[in-house]
């Protein structure tokens, strides 16, 4: 157990400004307390296991509730029970900080503690790195303290620009998830359309008509009460709006896909086949309209 009771030797307060609140600490007198707030006195409020709130003078010194002064006695908290001083305090609190975004004091990048480690940016928004339970991280923790509210909201609105998300546990890349579920009866907002999710694939629905609704365009449907067949005409309806959606598609993707391979007259395999389906899709849908007499 490393211990290390100074007498006004660090300020706590300070340190804990912007930590999370129900942080784990830990006092001689309470035991494991979880963290409350800094208040306007500048002392350190933390609810023993009874939720009760407690009062600790900026250096860790105990407060007490009556008129008795113990400002000049020894710090009685500190950040764990087998951690008493605050020494490389940062290793013990910010790693039990999960979700709290961090400044490195030194380069000033920001970044978050993550479940696997800590999750940082280098400042521009353009690369990102996780360390993962090694040296540089506990060395990363050494030189940084909590970031202020604001410094927070820029880290957030960085992430999202820049592609990722916070869900909660670690930083992930930001992609469509799917809102509905196999089974699921959803209507279109503006034509009425209802169809049913027949499968749930990693980019699409397929519906139970075998169309393809991709995740990106599912904010146009909602739930639906019931299922209601839709008319002929309704259907034509749809399969013209697909059509041309489905023609911008494939038009987006072979000029993308032939942009980035070096061999102009080939595409990627696995886009070859998103591209032939959506293009099969296309073809049968403009055979039904030609039947029609739609052009």
């Amino acid at each position: 157990m490393e211990i290390g009771n100074e007498i006004k030797g660090f300020n706590i307060a300070e340190a804990l400004k912007y930590a999370p609140k129900g942080l784990k600490l830990y006092s001689p007198i309470f035991g494991e307390v979880k963290f409350e707030k800094i208040d306007e006195d500048n002392c350190v409020v933390v609810r023993d296991k009874y939720n009760n709130l407690r009062w600790f003078y900026e250096y860790g010194t105990y407060f007490p509730s009556d008129e008795n002064n113990f400002s000049e006695g020894e710090c009685l908290l500190f950040p764990s029970t087998n951690h008493r001083c605050w020494q490389h305090w940062q290793n013990t609190l910010f790693l039990e900080s999960i979700g709290s975004v961090c400044v490195d004091t030194i380069m000033g990048n920001k970044f978050i503690l993550d479940q696997n480690g800590t999750f940082f940016s280098d400042g521009t928004g353009s690369q990102y790195s996780t360390l993962i339970d090694c040296e540089d991280s506990s060395n990363y923790l050494l030189n940084s303290r909590y970031a202020t509210p604001e410094e927070a909201k820029e880290f957030f609105e960085e992430l999202e620009k820049n592609g990722y998300k916070w869900d909660g546990k670690m930083v992930v890349k930001s992609t469509s998830q799917p809102k509905f579920k196999v089974g699921d009866i959803i209507k279109h907002k503006d034509t009425g359309i209802i169809n049913t999710i027949k499968k749930v694939c990693s980019e699409y629905y397929i519906l139970d008509s075998d169309n393809t609704l991709y995740f990106e365009a599912q904010d146009m449907w909602e739930l639906a009460a019931s299922k209601v067949k839709p008319t002929l005409e309704e259907k034509v309806n749809i399969l013209a709006d697909e059509i041309i959606a489905l023609k911008e598609r494939v038009k987006s993707l072979e000029i993308q896909e032939i942009k980035q391979c070096s061999d102009k007259n080939r595409l990627d395999s696995i886009d070859w086949m998103r591209w032939k389906e959506g293009f099969s899709q296309y073809q049968k849908y403009a055979n039904a309209l030609t039947k029609r007499g739609i052009t």
